[in-house]
């Protein structure tokens, strides 16, 4: 009498078996767990070439705002920080204007993400306090990391 198995039962007979006949080599295993780490090599970091808060009093606190300006091969990226009524906001421009995905970010992970307009602005609202970056998917642009 033949024994019938599902799917699932077959597919975990047929894995086994060949995992068996030829392993998959651990060097493969641990490049295959290195790739997600790997997928933004061709980002180029943008270098800060501007801080107008070095050395000056915190964003949340009243002033002017921070401009940061950071730089790249043919596509620069400026930025204001500004504390209305004490919650911190990002205004951004890229320069020279493009449509691109701009996305906020902290330890890799993406806190905000918004389009750039026709000019090329972008807004980021609600802050949290602490390291930021920005990604600019369009040019493949990371900017160094900030405080605010």
């Amino acid at each position: 009498m033949i024994q019938e198995h599902s799917d699932e039962q077959l597919l975990s007979l047929i894995a086994r078996a060949l995992e068996e006949a030829d392993p998959v080599p651990a060097e493969v295993l641990e490049m295959a767990k290195a790739a997600p780490a790997l997928a933004d090599l061709d980002t180029e970091l943008a270098r800060l070439v501007h801080d107008s808060g070095l050395g000056l009093a915190a964003v949340r606190g009243s002033g002017t705002g921070r401009v940061l300006n950071f730089e790249s091969t043919g596509t620069d990226v400026v930025v204001v920080v500004n504390g209305l009524d004490g919650v911190p906001v990002l205004d951004g421009q890229l320069v020279p204007a493009q449509d691109a995905n701009v996305e906020l970010l902290r330890n890799g992970t993406v806190l905000q993400e918004t389009r750039t307009d026709s000019l090329g602005r972008f807004h980021f609202a609600d802050l949290p306090g602490g390291p930021l970056r920005l990604r600019v998917r369009a040019a493949n642009i990371l900017t160094a990391s900030f405080e605010i």
